[in-house]
């Protein structure tokens, strides 16, 4: 085996292992629709709320019964765009923005508030992201 090739195998390994943990090492659960996020350098306090369920409505087109799944979306403050619920992935692929910014995808950031000095200090945070 070419070590070249399996050095770099290791290396694109170990990136994909920390980019996978970057989120959660930039997220502190506060309760369940309250969060603190490092955005750029600086912590934020975030107010998740639930998406709202799909809706099922049956309609008749031309003697023919049609179920249509209409979800509401509400605007992200963190991601900067639309989400709805069912939104995500339904096999491999990337997972869903809400998912990896929060943990799970049935919420959405309602509002965001930059932490003041004594909010970081009661939490044991500095401006670098990292725990006193």
């Amino acid at each position: 085996m070419n070590r070249a090739r399996a050095g770099g195998r290791q290396a694109r390994a170990g990136k994909a292992a920390r980019e996978a943990a970057r989120p959660a090492e930039r997220r502190r659960i506060l309760g369940p629709l309250e969060q603190l996020h490092w955005i750029d350098g600086v912590w934020y306090r975030v107010t998740l709320a639930v998406l709202p369920e799909v809706q099922r409505r049956v309609t008749t087109v031309r003697g023919v019964a049609r179920e249509n799944k209409i979800a509401e979306a509400r605007w992200d403050v963190l991601g900067n765009a639309y989400v709805a619920r069912g939104q995500g992935r339904s096999g491999p692929g990337p997972r869903p923005v809400n998912e990896e910014l929060y943990g799970r995808t049935d919420v959405y950031a309602l509002a965001k508030r930059q932490l003041n000095r004594q909010e970081l200090k009661r939490y044991g945070l500095t401006g670098s992201g990292i725990r006193e």
